[in-house]
């Protein structure tokens, strides 16, 4: 807000936050338990608890290795992910079996855009009030849909950035730096970061053809949902 104030805390729309370090933390009942989290609108996931919190989580699914995602800090890490056996609860609004990245980079929890982008707010930082407005149904956090491998550009072509432990991928062998040739017979240099995400949400197999060394090889590899 620039001017006014939002009225009092109502534990529905308007709550209050506590502010650490110049930064936003909303108080949330994890279970039977407080725990406050950041605001982090520029971090494009769900939900987010540090490394150093893990063990006192109860989790529907077990942890299970999963992308590396960047820090400006400590530049790439690997999370895990998991689905929590609790519900995520503040004011009216509940987040249900939370799927979470498990991030070692992370020196606290936040909320990424994912999630924020489904509510409207307005801060009041002199009062330490949020308005949060949004859905009045549950909110409910989808898996993490992977073939295993993360695609980046490089010059005129597409290559391997990043393979996820234990998925079909790594099984196969497939390497950071391999080379893409064809992703489902679409040749490299047509290959756009759209269609390769739509890929990844509507598909459950991909043929990809890679070049390592001058030798190229198809793979198969099928949608995993981490998090389900």
């Amino acid at each position: 807000l620039s001017r006014g104030q939002l009225p009092e805390p109502d534990d529905r729309e308007i709550l209050p936050f506590e502010v650490k370090e110049r930064m936003p933390f909303l108080p949330v009942a994890l279970g039977d338990r407080t725990v406050s989290i950041n605001f982090d609108t520029g971090a494009s996931g769900w939900l987010v608890m540090p490394i150093d919190m893990k063990d006192g989580l109860r989790f529907q699914l077990a942890p299970a290795p999963g992308p590396t995602t960047w820090n400006n800090q400590t530049g790439w890490t690997r999370v895990e992910i998991a689905r929590l056996a609790e519900d995520l609860r503040f004011g009216r609004h509940t987040v249900v079996n939370p799927r979470i990245e498990i991030d070692p980079a992370a020196s606290f929890p936040f909320f990424g855009c994912a999630l924020l982008q489904r509510f409207t707010l307005t801060f009041d930082m002199p009062n330490k009030r949020v308005r949060m407005r949004g859905p009045g149904e549950p909110i409910h956090v989808p898996g993490y849909r992977t073939f295993g491998i993360r695609l980046s550009r490089a010059a005129d072509t597409w290559q391997i950035s990043d393979v996820i432990p234990k998925s079909r991928a790594a099984a196969l062998g497939i390497r950071p730096g391999d080379v893409v040739v064809t992703v489902e017979k679409i040749p490299s240099a047509r290959l756009t970061r759209e269609s390769w995400n739509t890929m990844q949400q509507g598909r459950k197999e991909i043929s990809i053809e890679l070049s390592r060394a001058g030798r190229r090889r198809v793979y198969n590899l099928p949608l995993k949902v981490l998090g389900e």
